[in-house]
């Protein structure tokens, strides 16, 4: 996964066995992984025995950067490549909204044309009716709003039903929670991502995509 943010584009490399995303595989012996920002030499960092990915960093504040990242084995070279898509702006609104489930929609504008495919997730902070909290991260739907050129939508019933489906999830010790959520301090991340090129060398489920991001802030209220 591709990034790019405040003039730096960050890298993050996972490698896996097969299809199994459960898997954390450490780059051992003779293999390697390489990557490049518009030509520019990117060094990975990694703490493979926690099994969190491979990162790396660049300074690029290019309108659209074109990333390679490069798995090395032997004198075998399986290269994946993408161009990030273009950066974009919210428009409006500005500062943290105030959102209950009655208003229907949190809308927004964002610099995109209505055709852009654009999506969201959800970084919640939330609070039950029973007292008890949780946080968590989803995708939730967004939707194009008819006539206009670059207006978009999330629907607060698609929203209430993403944030009690997080609540409802079994935590790490497999008890879930039905006390319905009250309220919640969301930051959402509209993103537009391009799926890039992959090596055919590859394992069929990999892929390398290229995201760019706007953060908003919503205080949501459920009873309202």
């Amino acid at each position: 996964m591709v990034t790019q943010k405040n003039g730096q584009v960050t890298i993050t490399a996972s490698i896996g066995q097969t299809a199994n995303l459960l898997t954390a595989v450490a780059i051992t012996g003779g293999d390697s992984l390489t990557a490049t920002v518009d030509g520019q030499a990117a060094t990975f960092q990694s703490t493979p025995d926690t099994g969190t990915p491979y990162t790396a960093m660049v300074p690029d504040a290019s309108l659209q950067p074109v990333v390679a990242v490069n798995f090395l084995r032997g004198t075998s070279m399986y290269p994946s490549t993408v161009t990030l898509p273009s950066p974009f702006a919210m428009l409006s609104p500005m500062g943290t909204v105030n959102l209950g489930k009655s208003a229907r929609k949190l809308l927004v504008q964002l610099s995109l044309s209505p055709t852009a495919n654009v999506g969201a997730i959800v970084n919640m902070q939330c609070n039950r009716a029973d007292g008890t909290s949780f946080s968590g991260q989803n995708a939730v739907p967004v939707s194009h709003v008819a006539n206009t050129n670059n207006s978009f939508a999330i629907y607060t019933s698609d929203l209430d039903a993403t944030l009690n489906a997080a609540s409802q999830a079994p935590n790490n010790q497999g008890v879930s929670n039905i006390s319905p959520v009250t309220t919640c301090g969301l930051n959402i991340d509209w993103q537009t991502k391009v799926y890039g090129t992959v090596s055919s060398g590859l394992y069929r489920s990999s892929y390398i995509v290229g995201i760019q991001s706007v953060q908003n802030q919503v205080s949501y209220d459920s009873r309202l």
